[in-house]
């Protein structure tokens, strides 16, 4: 969690982060670099994807400090029964509600590393303009979380990278994406040895949830998750 006399200052550098790169994408085109319930800076545990890869608007959810993730949510389930016809929920974000709601009464912050939405990653992959984690790189250097859970392999390579995590940190927290089934309780305790003070971070490095993981593996994991930030 970010420290109070800090808050306001990253809350300007993050909104010009996000207005340079909606001017960038253009319009008509969105960017969504983040949900949470509530307040953006009481956020100490992140779940992070690659990106998104479905389209939202995300401003009229945001008001510069906190977001109205109910209304979001409203809005993405209508939006994808219009479109599908058959689900409002698809399995990934049914998945992540469940991590959130295990996690309570920690705020939780799910985010990507890329705010633009894809329908693959390999779509992604082919456009270097859309490669730009600077909205993520800002979160995760300003809040410094607790706890960070991240789903799919180049999701997690980036995030080690950017916490400058020793290897045998990194070997121990890969372990979940090699084991069938994993241990919902066991994450790897590490150290953000980019900043100066190495704060403790507790990692979780897993497949992609949409295809991978039944929901009761994910209430655990949100329930391991309070534990550890009550803690």
């Amino acid at each position: 969690m970010i420290i109070p006399e800090h808050k306001e200052q990253f809350l300007r550098e993050l909104e010009d982060t996000i207005c340079s790169l909606e001017t960038k994408l253009g319009q008509g085109q969105f960017v969504r670099p983040f949900v949470c319930a509530g307040a953006l800076t009481a956020c100490d545990v992140f779940i992070v994807g690659v990106n998104p890869r479905e389209e939202m608007e995300f401003r009229s959810y945001w008001d510069g400090s906190s977001f109205n993730k109910a209304a979001w949510e409203d809005e993405y389930q209508r939006q994808r029964l219009a479109r599908t016809g058959r689900e409002s929920m698809s399995p990934t974000r049914t998945k992540l509600n469940l991590i959130c709601e295990g996690a309570l009464p920690a705020n939780v912050l799910e985010t990507n590393l890329y705010p633009f939405a894809t329908s693959t990653e390999q779509i992604l992959r082919r456009d270097p303009a859309l490669q730009n984690d600077a909205i993520f790189a800002l979160l995760l250097r300003r809040l410094r979380p607790r706890v960070v859970i991240t789903h799919g392999k180049t999701a997690r390579d980036r995030v080690v990278k950017l916490l400058a995590l020793q290897e045998n940190e990194v070997r121990e927290a890969s372990l979940d994406m090699k084991v069938k089934p994993s241990n919902p309780a066991q994450f790897t305790k590490a150290r953000h040895r980019a900043w100066g003070d190495s704060p403790v971070v507790y990692l979780k490095a897993l497949r992609h949830l949409g295809r991978n993981y039944s929901y009761d593996f994910m209430r655990q994991l949100g329930e391991r998750v309070r534990e550890i930030v009550a803690v």
